[in-house]
């Protein structure tokens, strides 16, 4: 199995060094002085870094009037160190405390912390929030004409379109980068490393060449080994890919030449994987494996970063084709942690920008700005009237002295008046088809957004529901290790909640389609109420949490959609339990007859709301953080859905909150009418039948042309029923009645 080569990015290391320059190193007690040392160990020693910045923020605290900047300073080179060492979070807890403590201001060192925000986001896999901080420091940086540090929030959100594989994306905000602030050596050399390895993801070899050999040629790469070695080792990699041997071998050779200036922990094991795969491939099989025995000693395949995914699969190669399956196994297995690392990366990348374009923000602005000239417009209609209500009066009032005259300029001045007036009324018509055009073209976005959320939720749920029944199903009937037992329920928990998203996903597609039909009956609502109750009591039990319950309906069945009655308790319990860490949850249920509509309240003690989102709680996607990080899983869809329901109800929903204090939600429905006029009486529940002990002398035969719903069938059946027969289209299942089997 020859694996396709991977890519290798330096990126992360590279911005890192671009956002934290060092300082001239010293000692001394002074706060500002230390913060300088912090910033001159960082790079080379993180540790001592943190523990320098976090000795001048205590000496600076002790004084009388602390100053703000020197403590912002620190937190943010405390971050920095933090994220270096890949404590990630730890460095989250420092930014959502000092970003929640200064709250937004125009500074550069509010910027600095941003761009960290952001890298620190991206390294927990919370692309929205990374791309979110990006593009706030970016504007900060703007407002500032800080040009240095806008061209490093492009290139940090340039990382994000890499991670989504958008690769012509990346290129471009590399390219703004440097147009932003040319005059920078390390911002050139990341911006051509980056748009090197990104062209070489696309096989765009040529151009990859000439860009690292134009970075290599920079002054202060002469000075500065860690850059060369980086660059010669994508070099490498760059011209094994093209199929160049001897130029490959060539880039090995300078990085080995440089290897004396680098510490050993700080070389990549890429151009030593190269000159293995070199090796292989010009025939010396004991050069290769000694070449990548040595490149790999001490180091542990479990933790080996994305970076060394590359090395990982030419060494995989090279010990595949000499047999050495166990070798080859262990690197492969590398290499399939860091390739489902990378995708799940991607797909929370894409997933970000997505979100993030369906913003239509360009057309937003260009309707405010043709409702700006409608306005413009009407405002010289308004006073082109005035003028001619004036001119008038004056004619009127020089008709007693010069009736002929008057008369004559007035018809004159009439006539100009009407050239107006008919100019401004075209000029006010095209703003108006311009509007139309704009809504047209929003309804057709919006509708196509929610067609793409449809389809794609709908395609994955088949596959999702094979995974859910067959892993059940070995769940259930095989013999486990306890470790085995484990990572398979984790696994079933983690598609069940993916199932639960899909399809919140596709009830908001359906109900921004207006496709949802309703089936109004009446029902009584205290047995909906005990089955919701049911269903949500032993999920806040075991969170610890007090579950009261206060059902007091109307007495007489209640007209309205059983199904989407369910739907709106269900997501509102849950967002109670979800967003309650201790304390209680209530539910209060009262009226539901003719006269008095039904009152639905749920109300819980958990981190509450505040006035300024209790708007964006309602919006699809959106879910209100208390600090830097995203705190709760979830789409953010549940409260959208309930909202919508409540209104194709013919009702309303109403929150009450107070942060730290808890939230309350009123759900109001007022009584609708039976779509069947006959009336209907509340029944007991059905009993639950014996369903295996009732099926179990029957001969099943399944028409089914998927292979995956078929094993799920089958999964399910199996033992269950006297014989099982699956065909795989209508015609075949006749000819097998026909044919008795």
């Amino acid at each position: 199995m020859n694996l396709p080569l991977r890519r290798l990015f330096y990126t992360t290391a590279m911005v890192g060094l671009l956002s934290v320059q060092p300082a001239d190193a010293l000692e001394t007690d002074d706060p500002s002085a230390l913060l300088d040392q912090a910033q001159t160990t960082l790079v080379s020693d993180s540790a001592t870094g943190i523990k320098l910045a976090r000795e001048a923020a205590e000496l600076e605290r002790q004084e009388f009037t602390p100053d703000q900047g020197i403590l912002l300073r620190a937190a943010w080179l405390e971050a920095e160190g933090l994220f270096r060492l890949r404590r990630l979070d730890e460095a989250a807890l420092v930014l959502k405390r000092t970003l929640n403590e200064i709250g937004s201001e125009s500074s550069d060192i509010y910027g600095k912390l941003l761009i960290t925000s952001g890298r620190v986001a991206r390294a927990r896999g919370d692309n929205g929030l990374a791309l979110q901080s990006f593009q706030d420091a970016f504007k900060l940086f703007s407002k500032l004409d800080n040009s240095r540090y806008q061209a490093i929030a492009l290139q940090s959100i340039g990382t994000l379109y890499k991670n989504a594989k958008q690769y012509e994306r990346a290129i471009k905000y590399d390219e703004r980068a440097v147009e932003a602030y040319p005059d920078d050596p390390l911002i050139k050399i990341v911006s051509l490393n980056n748009r090197a390895n990104a062209l070489r993801e696309l096989e765009r070899y040529d151009e990859a060449r000439a860009l690292l050999l134009e970075a290599l040629q920079q002054d202060i790469v002469a000075s500065a080994p860690n850059f060369a070695v980086r660059l010669q080792a994508n070099l490498a990699a760059l011209e094994l890919s093209a199929g160049n041997i001897e130029s490959a071998t060539s880039a090995v050779q300078a990085v080995e030449s440089l290897s004396a200036d680098i510490a050993e922990n700080q070389m990549p094991v890429l151009p030593y994987a190269v000159k293995a795969k070199i090796a292989f491939v010009q025939g010396d099989m004991d050069a290769a494996v000694r070449t990548l025995n040595e490149a790999f000693s001490g180091i542990d395949f479990e933790t080996t970063p994305e970076d060394e995914s590359e090395a990982h699969a030419l060494a995989y190669d090279v010990y595949e084709a000499l047999g050495q399956d166990r070798a080859a196994l262990a690197h492969l297995k590398a290499l399939k942690r860091l390739e489902d690392a990378e995708r799940d990366v991607a797909a929370s990348a894409n997933s970000a920008i997505a979100n993030a374009e369906f913003e239509l923000s360009d057309k937003t602005l260009q309707i405010e700005k043709l409702s700006r000239e409608r306005a413009e417009a009407d405002l010289e209609l308004v006073r082109t009237k005035r003028s001619r209500d004036r001119m008038l009066f004056g004619g009127l009032v020089g008709l007693a002295m010069a009736a002929i005259g008057v008369l004559v300029w007035f018809a004159w001045q009439s006539r100009r008046v009407s050239r107006v007036t008919e100019a401004l009324n075209k000029q006010l018509e095209a703003v108006n088809a311009k509007l139309r055009r704009s809504n047209v073209e929003l309804e057709k976005a919006n509708s196509a957004k929610t067609e793409f959320l449809a389809t794609t939720s709908h395609e994955v749920r088949t596959p999702l529901n094979a995974v859910i029944n067959l892993t059940a199903d070995v769940l259930e009937g095989s013999q486990l290790s306890t470790d085995e037992q484990r990572k398979l329920s984790t696994a079933l928990r983690s598609a069940e909640h993916l199932h639960e998203i899909v399809t919140d996903i596709l009830d908001v597609a359906r109900f921004e389609g207006k496709r949802v039909p309703t089936h109004f009956s009446n029902i009584s609502i205290k047995d909906v109420a005990a089955d919701v109750v049911n269903l949500w009591q032993a999920k806040a039990t075991s969170k610890g949490l007090r579950f009261r319950t206060q059902i007091n309906p109307a007495d007489a069945p209640f007209c309205t959609d059983e199904k989407l009655l369910r739907q709106v308790l269900s997501n509102l319990l849950s967002n109670a339990i979800k967003f309650t860490p201790h304390g209680s949850v209530e539910l209060k249920i009262s009226g539901g007859s003719a006269t008095e509509p039904l009152m639905l309240q749920v109300s819980d003690s958990g981190i509450g709301i505040d006035d300024a989102n209790r708007d964006l709680i309602f919006e699809s996607f959106k879910q209100v953080d208390t600090g830097g990080t995203r705190s709760f899983q979830g789409t953010g869809l549940g409260l959208a859905i309930c909202k919508q329901i409540a209104t194709l109800l013919g009702g309303s929903i109403d929150v009450q909150s107070q942060v730290g204090y808890g939230t309350t939600f009123t759900v109001v429905i007022p009584m609708s009418e039976a779509e069947d006029s006959d009336d209907v009486t509340e029944t007991a529940p059905p009993a639950i039948a014996d369903v295996e002990g009732s099926i179990g002398g029957l001969h099943v035969l399944a028409a089914e042309d998927n292979a995956v719903n078929a094993m799920v069938i089958q999964t399910i059946l199996k033992g269950k029923v006297e014989t099982l027969t699956i065909v795989e289209n209508g015609q075949e299942a006749v000819d097998a009645v026909n044919a008795g089997d």
